[in-house]
Formats: structure tokens, C-alpha cells, sequence
């Protein structure tokens, strides 16, 4: 993935997740504890810096992080979006 897209990526991301509600943008598909689909509620949202590696370069930014809560069994999880990758 080149740079300018990476840029382009968090910008839409931290919009979709900054929206009201039930609008936000949802990664997740199903719970991870009961196995149920499309049951979840907003809980807060959380900031928290992304670094990356470009060339010899690690660059920071801020990405939102949506919590939610699943309807079904009460559990909480932060939803990460597909470009973060752990290390």
C-alpha cells in the first residue's frame, strides 16, 4: 500500500468512526464470545496513536477506535480497522 493511500485510508476512517451512533463504521462481523451478528450497540470511542514504517521513517498519527457493545451477551470490544496490523 503506497503512502498517499495509507493517508487517504485513516482520513476516512476516523470519519466513518467519528460518526453519531448506529452510523459508525463496524468492522467486525460477528461477536466474539456468542457468535451473533449484527447485534451491537455504540459504547464510546477511544483515540490512540497508529505508527507506521515509510522507508526508514516511523510516522505517527491519532486514529479514533470505536468501542462496542454486543446486545446479545453484554461483552465489550475496541474494533480495529483492516489497515492496522499488529507487531
Amino acid at each position: 500500500m503506497n503512502i498517499a493511500n495509507l493517508d487517504d485510508e485513516i482520513k476516512k476512517h476516523n470519519d466513518a468512526v467519528r460518526r453519531n451512533s448506529r452510523d459508525r463504521v463496524r468492522y467486525r462481523k460477528v461477536c466474539a464470545v456468542c457468535k451473533i451478528g449484527e447485534a451491537f450497540a455504540p459504547y464510546e470511542l477511544r483515540r490512540r496513536w497508529l505508527r507506521y514504517i515509510v522507508g526508514n521513517k516511523v510516522l505517527c498519527v491519532w486514529i479514533w477506535l470505536a468501542r462496542w457493545k454486543c446486545c446479545n451477551c453484554g461483552r465489550r470490544f475496541t474494533d480495529h480497522p483492516d489497515f492496522r496490523l499488529a507487531v
